[in-house]
């Protein structure tokens, strides 16, 4: 008897354009300076620590060895760094401090990201840059109300707020 192949559980996101009245110009444009700051700073504290790695080729039917040098990166994680990373991005923001801590999610993943790559010799030892706003909104700046239908978004702490009808 063949064996089926099962399928993998999708799930599929619809995404609208909803108009609303509210001034977002300045959300991603900050969002992306202060994501790019995150990194700047991640980037300036890597650990670049030596390692040799071992080569191999093949000649005929035997195999020759070769050994090199390469920098391996050692991402800074631990508590003090960043909650030191997040005071300093915190200073002069003007919206919700939960913005801070998606853009510091956003930095260290891309970062993450390259590291992965570079490994593996598909990126050089370039910092990471953003080109495009962007804004990653944490789940508990979302308020959805199912009575009037709108989901609420929280700019700024305590009283801005971007309210988008979904009837």
């Amino acid at each position: 008897m063949p064996k089926r192949k099962t399928k993998l559980p999708t799930e599929i996101v619809l995404t609208y354009k909803v108009r609303h009245d509210h001034d977002l110009k300045n959300l991603p444009d900050e969002f992306i300076k202060i994501a790019q700051k995150a990194v700047d700073i991640i980037w300036e504290n890597i650990n670049w620590k030596e390692k040799k790695v071992k080569h191999r080729y093949r000649v005929g039917r035997k195999y020759k060895y070769y050994t090199t040098i390469r920098l391996i990166p050692e991402i800074p994680k631990d508590k003090t760094f960043k909650r030191q990373l997040r005071n300093i991005l915190l200073k002069n923001w003007n919206f919700a401090s939960h913005y801070v801590d998606g853009a510091i999610k956003v930095a260290y993943s891309t970062i993450e990201s390259w590291k992965s790559n570079y490994l593996n010799g598909k990126r050089k030892r370039n910092k990471p840059i953003f080109k495009r706003p962007f804004v990653r909104v944490k789940t508990i700046l979302i308020k959805y109300d199912k009575e009037k239908r709108q989901i609420r978004v929280t700019i700024k702490p305590r009283g801005e707020y971007l309210t988008l009808n979904i009837k």
